[in-house]
């Protein structure tokens, strides 16, 4: 399972994963914070400093993702996945 919260929701991410918890224990599964991580998709083309929100206390933060076998960086790129499929 995915979730996407939009930037200018970003306050709003515990309140998401509380409602998101609730309604897998209605359904009878389990959200599992080990399991689960997060990632600030973000610009790379700006040389900004950006800030980022305060880590969530039990989902750590990461800055790539594998699902379905692609690697995806947190600046949407696919290059260390090509990187790994060259070699």
């Amino acid at each position: 399972m995915y979730i996407v919260i939009p930037a200018s929701n970003v306050l709003s991410r515990a309140a998401e994963l509380v409602h998101i918890a609730h309604g897998a224990h209605t359904n009878n599964l389990q959200l599992s914070g080990a399991k689960s991580a997060e990632i600030i998709f973000s610009s790379c083309r700006h040389n900004r400093l950006e800030s980022h929100p305060p880590e969530l206390s039990d989902i750590s933060r990461v800055a790539t993702i594998t699902k379905l076998g692609v690697t995806v960086t947190n600046h949407l790129s696919v290059s260390e996945h090509v990187s790994g499929v060259s070699t």
